[in-house]
């Protein structure tokens, strides 16, 4: 029998009998444990990277949802036929689009652009203008 791989605390060398793994009885759980906590800090780090994925991409459906729920209201506020442009600008409909959007008249115009493009960009990746370099090359 071979004796334990692991060095006791005064710096010597464990001198009871080893198992398979190479450590004695009371050795082996201390290593176990070690290399338990290793691979909980792998799953603790998958897990994080996970539900930051996860999170940016609930963010990226609710910008989508948003905006269509904006624009049904924008047509319901305004009618079918005209352009949401139309709608959002005129001041007839101030006080809907006030409490619709939840920010001040002037406001509204820039935040429906952001959300509009945010929303571009993730329904039409490839023909938002980021995407393209010199000769129509994508990036």
């Amino acid at each position: 029998m071979t004796s334990c791989q692991a060095t006791t605390r005064s710096n010597e060398q464990c001198s009871r009998n080893a198992l398979k793994s190479g450590y004695c009885f009371q050795h082996d759980k201390d290593a176990q444990i070690l290399m338990f906590k290793k691979e909980l800090a792998r799953m603790h780090h998958r897990v994080r990277r996970y539900t930051q994925i996860s999170n940016d991409l609930n963010s990226k459906i609710l910008d989508i949802q948003k905006l269509d729920f904006i624009k049904a209201e924008l047509a319901r506020i305004g009618g079918s036929n005209k352009p949401y442009r139309g709608i959002i600008d005129n001041q007839c409909y101030r006080t809907e689009l006030e409490s619709l959007f939840d920010i001040p008249f002037r406001n509204i115009p820039q935040a429906y652009d952001e959300l509009l493009k945010r929303r571009n960009k993730l329904v039409h990746p490839y023909s938002v203008d980021d995407h393209f370099c010199k000769y129509g090359q994508f990036k």
